[in-house]
C-alpha cells in the first residue's frame, strides 16, 4: 500500500509562494495600417477550482491526530497485519465512542479519513454522516474542524451535483465562520484553518 504523505498537501499551498521571474518578452509592433489582432478570449475559471485545496486543509487536520497510533503503510509492509492494526485501533475507538465519547468518534473519522486515503478513494457515506454528526453537536462539544469537514466532504465531486449537499455544504461554512474568534489573529488556527477552507471551496456551492 502507497505511503500517506501529508506533507504533500502543505506543499501544494506553499509551491506558488517563490516564483522566478522570467523576462518578458517585448511587445510585438504592428505595421501601419494594419489592424492589430484581436486579444484572445479569457478563459472562464473551472467552477469549484479550488476544491482540492479546501479538502487537503480539513482532511489533514483530520487525520494528523490519529497518525501516532496508525501502522504505517509502505511497499514492503505486511498488508495483513496492517489491516488489523488499522481495525483494531477502530474497534477500540469505537467501543468508547458507544459509551457517549466524542473525542473517540472523532478518532473514528479520523480513522476512515486515514484509510480512505490511503485507498486513494473519496470518503464513504457514513464517514461524512459521521462527520456531520459531530458538526452538529451541541456547542460545548462542537468543533470548527468537523464543522468544515462536513462542509467539504458534502462537495465531493459525487454528490456536488445534489442541491441538498450544497446547501448542507454552505450552511456549514457559514456555522464555521460564526465560531472564528472575532479576535483571532493571523496565527488563530482555527480562522486559518476556516479561511483555507473557505478560500478552497468558492464557486462550490
Amino acid at each position: 500500500m502507497r505511503s500517506l504523505v501529508l506533507g504533500a498537501a502543505l506543499a501544494s499551498v506553499l509551491a506558488g509562494a517563490a516564483h522566478a521571474q522570467s523576462p518578458q518578452p517585448r511587445p510585438a509592433v504592428t505595421p501601419k495600417g494594419e489592424a492589430k489582432p484581436a486579444a484572445p478570449a479569457a478563459q472562464p475559471q473551472e467552477k469549484c477550482a479550488g476544491f482540492a485545496g479546501a479538502r487537503n486543509a480539513a482532511l489533514m487536520a483530520e487525520i494528523k491526530p490519529v497518525l501516532v497510533n496508525m501502522p504505517q503503510p509502505g511497499a514492503n509492509a505486511d498488508e495483513g497485519k496492517f489491516r488489523a492494526e488499522v481495525e483494531e485501533a477502530y474497534t477500540k475507538a469505537e467501543a468508547r465512542a458507544r459509551t457517549g465519547d466524542v473525542e473517540a468518534m472523532r478518532q473514528m473519522l479520523g480513522i476512515e479519513l486515514f484509510v480512505s486515503e490511503i485507498q486513494r478513494r473519496p470518503a464513504g457515506d457514513s464517514t461524512l454522516r459521521k462527520a456531520c454528526f459531530l458538526a452538529d453537536m451541541p456547542d460545548a462539544q462542537r468543533s470548527i474542524l468537523n464543522v468544515l469537514t462536513c462542509a467539504v466532504l458534502s462537495l465531493e465531486p459525487a454528490r456536488r451535483d445534489d442541491e441538498a449537499q450544497r446547501t448542507k455544504a454552505q450552511a456549514m461554512m457559514e456555522r464555521a465562520e460564526k465560531m472564528v474568534p472575532a479576535n483571532a489573529g493571523a496565527a488563530s488556527v482555527a480562522k486559518v484553518l476556516f479561511e483555507d477552507v473557505k478560500r478552497g471551496l468558492a464557486g462550490c456551492y
